[in-house]
């Protein structure tokens, strides 16, 4: 997710158009990239923009990304240290 997201935010940046809604695009996509993988996890979406949002809903859904954030974050971590190491050792960081 965080890989994909700054690819998507790294070829929006590179457009040479710049539309006079530029930031609501990007919102628009990101939201649309973040709702496609929370999908992928079996997980529904919170629509954030509806009129009665569905607190602990949002919250738990919240509670998921950054879960899913972290877990990237220590696989990223691992690879870079096993890279360092010689790519030999186990990827202690990936154990639930």
């Amino acid at each position: 997710m965080l890989a994909s997201r700054g690819q998507l935010l790294s070829e929006i940046n590179q457009q040479h158009v710049v539309s006079l809604r530029e930031t609501e695009r990007r919102d628009k996509i990101i939201k649309e990239e973040r709702d496609r993988f929370l999908r992928q996890r079996g997980i529904t979406p919170v629509d954030e923009d509806a009129d009665n949002v569905d607190e602990d809903a949002l919250e738990a859904q919240q509670k998921v990304i950054e879960r899913i954030q972290a877990e990237e974050a220590a696989r990223i971590l691992a690879d870079v240290v096993s890279e360092e190491r010689g790519g030999d050792r186990p990827r202690a960081a990936m154990r639930d």
